[in-house]
């Protein structure tokens, strides 16, 4: 069986004016060349060719290649799902890059996991609406950071409102594990 990477597959040219009026005429040309697959632009290239904002309401993201990802500052999700492999989601060194999840009687899944590659002084947010689901937004899959802001030598792990810090217990990284509370002054 063929790899993905390996297939000669139609490109959708998503960043373009004409495919957000008409996109069907797109799918179809896709669809003739493969029945289910095709490459497009989701990522980003030295011309400065991204997809700056990803919507989901109620569909399915699916990173299906490993080492894929997104420069997209923003994804916001009403339900739907982010499935397959996990990705790299990118930004600047000044960048921010946010997640919001919106109200819906189904919950928001990431299930593939994702590696959130912040430079120096980028931050990442994560914004749940609350809603009907039960769970409003469900993460099965790892979240990971390979180029974190200094926080184990700096000692700060910093967070914005609504943002929740998760311990790892690690015996190769025991500062994965720890939580030390230094509460000084009072009566």
């Amino acid at each position: 069986m063929q790899a993905a990477a390996q297939l000669d597959l139609p490109f959708l040219t998503m960043d373009q004016d004409e495919f957000a009026v008409d996109p069907f005429p797109h799918f179809a040309a896709a669809r003739a060349a493969h029945p289910w697959l095709a490459r497009w632009t989701l990522g980003y290239d030295a011309a400065v060719n991204y997809v700056t904002n990803i919507t989901i309401n109620g569909g399915t993201l699916n990173f299906a290649v490993a080492g894929g990802g997104t420069d997209a500052r923003t994804i916001n999700m009403t339900g739907g799902s982010i499935i397959g492999n996990r990705f790299d989601w990118y930004t600047g060194a000044n960048g921010q890059m946010v997640l919001n999840t919106y109200s819906n009687g189904t919950s928001a899944v990431l299930s593939g996991g994702f590696n959130l590659r912040i430079g120096s002084l980028g931050t990442a947010l994560i914004n749940v609406q609350d809603g009907a689901a039960a769970d409003d937004l469900l993460v099965s899959g790892i979240i990971t950071a390979t180029q974190p802001n200094q926080e184990i030598v700096n000692g700060v792990l910093p967070l914005a409102a609504n943002e929740l810090a998760q311990l790892d217990n690690d015996p190769d990284h025991p500062e994965r594990g720890q939580l030390q509370i230094s509460v000084r002054g009072g009566r």
